[in-house]
C-alpha cells in the first residue's frame, strides 16, 4: 500500500504538472523502505533573488517508524524539477542509511569478553641466551 504523500506549494500556484513528477518520483522511495508511514514535500519559490533569477526550493520530510528524516539544505535551482530530483536524491540516501542501522541493530553480534593481552611466546621479551 502506498504511503501518504502530501506536496504544498509555497509562495507559487500549484502546478499539476510538478506534483505529478513528485508523485512519481517520491513514490518509488517504497523500493528502499516499505515502513515508511508519510512524506510532505514543500516547494517553494524564494523571494528575493531578483538578480539569479527564479529559484526553486524544495524540502521534504519523511516518517519513519522510530525517526523521522528532513531533507532542507538543498541548494535553490532555477529548474524545479532539478530541485525535485536532488531533494529525491537526498532523501532516498538518507532511507538507505537508515535501514542499514536497522539492519545493524538487528543483525548485531554479542559482545565479546574484555580483551586481553596476548601470551608472550618463547624467545620473546628477554634474552634467555644472554641470562644462561
Amino acid at each position: 500500500m502506498p504511503f501518504p504523500l502530501q506536496i504544498h506549494f509555497i509562495d507559487l500556484p500549484p502546478s499539476d504538472a510538478i506534483a505529478a513528477k513528485i508523485r512519481k518520483k517520491f513514490e518509488g522511495l517504497e523500493r528502499y523502505s516499505n515502513r515508511i508511514l508519510t512524506c510532505h514535500v514543500w516547494v517553494e519559490k524564494p523571494v528575493g533573488h531578483h538578480r539569479k533569477g527564479v529559484l526553486y526550493e524544495v524540502q521534504a520530510r519523511l516518517v519513519l517508524p522510530g525517526e523521522e528524516i528532513v531533507v532542507v539544505a538543498q541548494p535553490p535551482e532555477e529548474d524545479v524539477y532539478i530541485a525535485v530530483r536532488n531533494t529525491y536524491d537526498a532523501l532516498r540516501r538518507k532511507i538507505e542509511d537508515h535501514e542499514r542501522r536497522q539492519r545493524g541493530r538487528a543483525q548485531a553480534h554479542p559482545r565479546r569478553g574484555p580483551r586481553t593481552e596476548p601470551a608472550e611466546l618463547p624467545g620473546e621479551g628477554t634474552n634467555d641466551a644472554a641470562n644462561a
